[in-house]
């Protein structure tokens, strides 16, 4: 196995890249016309380059857990800067290969569905997604950023391209807003490669040579600001978020699910991968802040979702509201904490997916449909109705599937906080969970109209489905997944955890003693609860606002409504 120890993530990143580029030749040879069925060639090279991929990832994992020591690390820039194309697989990039490898096919698929130039969005998805790849599974922080700022890029222009020309702005506003997101986080990175340079004389950007250097905590502050706010604008944390959710529900079907299931996790992995390893001081210090910022983005993020109008921007705003959970749980700088905010992205991010591919055997751009449509789809789909109410539920905490486990690990990471900031930390819990409860209810409510409403007639209005056999398949195996996870939990809860205490072990002077004393030298924990309640009671203020402000736009346009009716 030593040759697929030293090549299987190169490939991984090349595969994709690789398809992308047959299948632009293959676009150039036989050119598409909107509003065309999908040419066969295209959908089935596309599908060989999503299972070879599926394949490899499942073979790198099945090797990392045996014990396999899957890396590569080659010379890159020797220039003075010393950087190396370094790729190496650990239990905290497991989470975001697996929702990157699966992703990609739905995407593929509503990108043929939509008859917008199929293939060649389908290749823009193939090559973000080889991008994406590379960021999970890069050594080297440069290199991250690099990978990061490529994925943000394509994305970009995947949108620009294949959207209508009305709503190309939400692309641009994206691109804005991530522009200025990479220039904080390319600050942050680099600033901590120069300190490391200036006191060791040592230039290096490699993980495991700048994460092992202790920063002076003066200097943590600057560099964790800079980082967390470059991270969050690509995780879409509120209120950085605008940009993202606006691009998800105005562009094109297959670039706006791979935005909403695998590019925003980029930034949810520096977060926890990044930012609390390179300044582990700073973040313990201000851990209750954004332990309480966190919380009251999940409330507002979820009093939200009862404004999404389409099954696309339900995901995409579902998605701000588990970043903010992700973020919460990160914050608590711990084994348990990080565990819990990648078990979270995961099975979130497993029953997302499992949605919009359950949405792709409804032919056409389903994703795209209005909540109302989904009324009734019981009664003429049932199989997939069945399907979809699972992954629905899997959303919410509902026992008995990944959801719920998720949930509970997140609040028990949050509980188990001791000391002065444990206050804070336990309202940030029960505001993160009450806001929890808000976006669920809208869930049900939804899940609930498909079975008992009435709506369209899907038997008759849908288009084929494209690929439906292969897209059944990934469903079925999704659904499987979000089932096990909830009812057989602890297999994966012992992996998240091994992995955390890994990530925490490998730096000894990093232990919990150590970064109390560190809080307790620099300031009073006090004062910051009293910045933290203060911040927090402003957003809670924010979110009734807009909640009020939602009730009163719906209570106008009743009388509307009644009006066009009659």
């Amino acid at each position: 196995m030593g040759w697929f120890d030293d090549n299987a993530l190169q490939v991984l990143v090349g595969l994709p890249l690789a398809g992308a580029i047959l299948l632009g030749l293959l676009v150039r040879w036989r050119p598409e016309r909107a509003g065309a069925r999908a040419n066969r060639p295209a959908v089935v090279l596309f599908w060989l380059a999503c299972l070879a991929e599926i394949l490899l990832a499942a073979a790198a994992l099945w090797r990392q857990d045996a014990g396999g020591a899957l890396a590569c690390s080659v010379p890159w820039v020797q220039a003075g800067l010393g950087l190396r194309f370094a790729l190496d697989l650990d239990g905290l990039a497991v989470p975001m290969v697996v929702l990157t490898a699966v992703a990609a096919p739905v995407a593929g698929v509503s990108s043929f569905a939509a008859r917008r130039r199929g293939a060649a969005q389908a290749g823009m998805v193939l090559a973000i997604q080889g991008l994406l790849m590379g960021a999970f599974l890069a050594g080297d922080l440069l290199l991250f950023a690099f990978f990061a700022e490529a994925v943000a890029l394509t994305t970009y222009l995947a949108l620009a391209i294949f959207s209508r020309p009305a709503r190309r702005e939400s692309a641009t506003a994206l691109l804005v807003v991530n522009a200025l997101g990479s220039g904080a986080l390319l600050v942050g990175l680099v600033g901590l490669a120069c300190l490391q340079y200036r006191h060791t004389g040592l230039l290096s950007f490699a993980f495991h040579d700048v994460l092992f250097y202790r920063v002076p905590l003066t200097a943590q502050h600057g560099l964790l600001g800079a980082m967390l706010l470059g991270l969050a604008v690509k995780a879409a944390v509120v209120p950085l978020h605008g940009g993202f959710r606006r691009a998800a529900r105005d562009g094109a079907s297959g670039p706006a699910i791979l935005l909403i299931c695998a590019v925003a996790n980029v930034g949810i992995y520096g977060l926890g991968r990044i930012a609390l390893f390179a300044c582990p001081e700073a973040f313990s210090l201000w851990s209750p802040v954004l332990a309480v910022l966190a919380a009251a983005g999940v409330f507002v993020a979820s009093v939200g979702c009862w404004r999404a109008r389409t099954i696309r921007d339900l995901a995409a705003r579902l998605h701000v509201v588990h970043a903010g959970v992700c973020l919460l749980a990160f914050s608590r700088a711990s084994a348990p904490g990080l565990a819990a905010g990648m078990q979270h992205s995961l099975s979130q991010g497993l029953a997302t997916i499992g949605l919009l591919a359950a949405l792709t055997l409804l032919g056409g751009d389903a994703a795209g449909r209005r909540l109302r449509a989904l009324g009734g789809l019981a009664a003429a789909r049932p199989v997939v109705a069945a399907a979809l109410l699972v992954f629905l539920l899997a959303l919410t905490p509902v026992p008995g599937l990944s959801g719920a486990v998720s949930a509970l690990m997140v609040v028990l990471a949050g509980l188990s906080a001791t000391g002065p900031a444990a206050l804070a930390w336990k309202a940030a819990v029960i505001v993160a969970a009450a806001g929890s409860i808000i976006a669920g209810s809208f869930v049900l409510l939804i899940a609930g109209r498909m079975v008992f409403g009435s709506g369209p007639a899907w038997a008759g209005a849908a288009r084929r489905a494209v690929s439906p056999v292969l897209s059944g398949l990934l469903a079925a195996c999704l659904l499987a997944a979000v089932v096990i996870c909830g009812c057989l939990p602890m297999p994966v809860v012992h992996a998240f955890h091994d992995a955390a205490r890994a990530a925490f072990g490998a730096l000894a002077w990093r232990d919990a003693a150590g970064r109390a004393d560190a809080v307790g030298a620099v300031a009073d924990p006090a004062a910051w609860q009293t910045v933290a309640s203060w911040v927090g009671a402003l957003l809670l203020a924010v979110a009734a606002l807009r909640l009020d402000a939602l009730h009163g736009r719906r209570r106008a346009d009743r009388p509307r409504r009644a009006d066009a009716a009659s």
